[in-house]
């Protein structure tokens, strides 16, 4: 939602953000009937898109019994001791949100964490169509970003562009970092301070994590395409919210090692503020990416 000046309509979007914030409370703390019957449709359409390895695979789930049985399967292997909301993303019956679980594996007691995008359509309420990104994270205690001031957290800048532009703008990132790749346009429209945060575990893919700079933004783009070809990129939704925007994508990839190739679905957030991108957070679906790089045979 947005309002004057393309800041965000916090008013318009205040229900839906409240049912968001109680669903994700309620997924733990709440009876799982309960849960499932409080926030989502009966023939929900459910859609897993980037898995850790020994949780359920990607594909389709329709109904809430089927996301019963998915979420049985989680809490079998999992004890979720507490969550955290970074971001929600609201755009007329659509939203995004990310957010992260603390948790503790219950055969080995080893801690851990769980990040998460949600992409979530409602109708009456309720969810009708999810699609879900996650992915173990490297770190194990909440984060705090301490390169902005509070009054810039509490009251940020306004993104400095309206609507149309901002959509135009983070279409033009996904392509230029996506295809080519375009470095110098991606450099235009960040700011030199850029933060961008690839999900996902340090042990097995080098670049994820939190880097700060446009240099270190331009490196991890670069990397990626010394070892994978990517083409046929399809912008699946994009949701704006003042100068935040969430979307969905799919791209071909290819690893020129092992000439493996695959569709990749990926998740990306990005935060605008005077006109420039000023953030970036990216879900890949690092199963198949390791998968085609030959990371996942057996010995």
């Amino acid at each position: 939602m947005q309002g004057e000046a393309g800041r965000p309509d916090h008013g318009a979007g205040a229900e839906l953000r409240r049912r968001i914030h109680d669903a994700i409370g309620a997924r733990f703390w709440a009876p799982l009937d309960r849960f499932l019957g409080d926030f989502f449709a009966p023939d929900v359409v459910v859609r897993y898109n980037c898995v850790k390895e020994g949780i359920p695979v990607p594909g389709v789930w329709i109904g809430r019994q089927a996301l019963a049985e998915s979420i049985r399967q989680v809490d079998i292997e999992y004890e979720w001791r507490d969550v955290e909301i970074t971001d929600i993303i609201v755009d007329g019956d659509r939203a995004a949100v990310r957010w992260r679980a603390f948790w503790r594996n219950r055969g080995s007691g080893a801690p851990g964490v769980m990040e998460l995008a949600h992409f979530l359509r409602f109708a009456d309420g309720v969810i009708v169509e999810m699609d879900e990104f996650l992915h173990d994270s490297s770190d194990i205690l909440p984060r705090r970003n301490l390169l902005r001031s509070l009054e810039e957290i509490v009251s940020p800048p306004p993104p400095g562009l309206d609507r149309a532009e901002i959509e135009r703008r983070a279409r033009l990132l996904l392509a230029a970092a996506t295809i080519g790749p375009d470095l110098a346009t991606v450099r235009s429209l960040c700011a030199t301070d850029v933060i961008c945060e690839f999900i996902g575990d340090r042990l097995r893919i080098p670049y994820a994590g939190r880097h700060v700079g446009i240099e270190a933004l331009l490196h991890v783009i670069r990397t990626t395409a010394v070892d994978f070809q990517q083409s046929n990129l399809e912008i699946r939704e994009l949701l704006i919210d003042g100068g935040k925007v969430a979307g969905r994508r799919a791209v071909d990839w290819r690893h020129y090692g092992s000439g493996r190739h695959g569709r990749v679905e990926l998740a990306g957030f990005i935060h605008f503020e005077k006109g420039l991108i000023i953030e970036t957070v990216e879900y890949r679906d690092s199963i198949a990416v390791l998968d085609m790089q030959g990371d996942m045979d057996g010995p």
